[in-house]
């Protein structure tokens, strides 16, 4: 059998590296876009949570302020309490003279009623 010369070429680390370079490059590419879109979502996502933080921020300031306010109601309904125990407790000590009065009045007519009486049977 006559003898052939093959013409094998020897492959070299480079041959195999480019190689793999060449096949996983529009990989690389479609990763690198899913990356970046991935990206630009967590952007979106980032700026909605500041726009979220910059809402809690104000609404713990408006909360602040509703309590002061709720605060200052509550002390003023306390005053308003007090007043008008004040005005009751006046009413009824009011209320008390009122009757003690009417009773001595009663006693001072039926008194009066017996003097006159007494008085006409004298006469």
């Amino acid at each position: 059998m006559p003898k052939t010369q093959t013409s094998q070429k020897q492959l070299t680390k480079k041959d195999v590296k480019d190689v793999i370079i060449e096949v996983l490059a529009p990989f690389a590419k479609g990763v690198k876009k899913d990356f970046d879109r991935i990206d630009k979502r967590f952007e979106q996502v980032d700026k909605r949570f500041d726009q979220v933080e910059l809402r809690l921020t104000s609404i713990e300031f408006e909360l602040r302020e509703t309590n002061k306010r709720v605060a200052h109601l509550e002390e003023q309904v306390q005053n308003l309490f007090n007043k008008m125990d004040k005005l009751i407790g006046f009413y009824e000590r009011q209320q008390q003279e009122i009757t003690i009065m009417s009773t001595q009045i009663k006693r001072l007519e039926e008194r009066i009623m017996r003097l006159e009486t007494e008085k006409a049977k004298n006469k």
